[in-house]
């Protein structure tokens, strides 16, 4: 149960960081608070406590086989391990091999097309540490209000409802070759 509120509540961050023309926000998972996700009568206190970190969020444009090694390097275990994933997803879905590969990433429900060109909104200071390249200074394009500004916007436009749905998945490797379960599988 723990993991699928930690999921849920990077889930509304996630969702909290799309604006502006974006198609996919990557919100990362260390800068999420664990705890159950916000609900009821929320103050901007509850907000900042599970969003802490300032910074503006920006939107960065990558084409679909930049996305990919984003998305790619990301697949690896948060640092310190405890079945973190580096990134919570909204715009899209990630599935991972618990060998930690890319198996799949739709945006919008599409398949990633590696000739179209992305927005990605994410905190600003993923782009400057720069350490998921092609996520970087070169690639922001726009720069919005600071994250816990947006998630506070996101709220009271009423999107603080997210059930945990999956975006983020790891699979087995024999899973992604094709076994019956795989390809049911509604979430990829």
């Amino acid at each position: 149960m723990r993991a699928a509120t930690a999921e849920a509540s990077g889930d509304e961050r996630a969702d909290g960081g799309i604006g502006g023309a974006a198609d996919l926000a990557l919100f990362p998972a260390g800068s999420v608070r664990t705890g159950d996700p916000l609900a009821g009568a929320v103050t901007v206190g509850d907000v900042v406590s599970v969003c802490p970190f300032g910074g503006p969020v920006v939107e960065c444009e990558l084409d679909g086989t930049e996305l990919r090694e984003v998305l790619a390097e990301a697949a690896h275990p948060h640092a310190g391990d405890r079945g973190w994933v580096q990134f919570h997803v909204s715009g899209g879905r990630v599935v991972w091999t618990d060998d930690s590969e890319l198996a799949r990433a739709t945006v919008g429900g599409d398949p990633l097309d590696p000739d179209r060109t992305y927005r990605v909104a994410t905190p600003e200071y993923v782009v400057r540490i720069d350490a998921f390249a092609p996520l970087d200074r070169e690639s922001a394009v726009a720069e919005h209000s600071e994250q816990w500004e947006a998630l506070v916007s996101h709220a009271r436009r009423g999107g603080l409802d997210v059930a945990c749905e999956g975006r983020i998945r790891r699979v087995s490797s024999e899973a992604v070759e094709g076994t019956a379960s795989d390809r049911t599988d509604p979430a990829v």
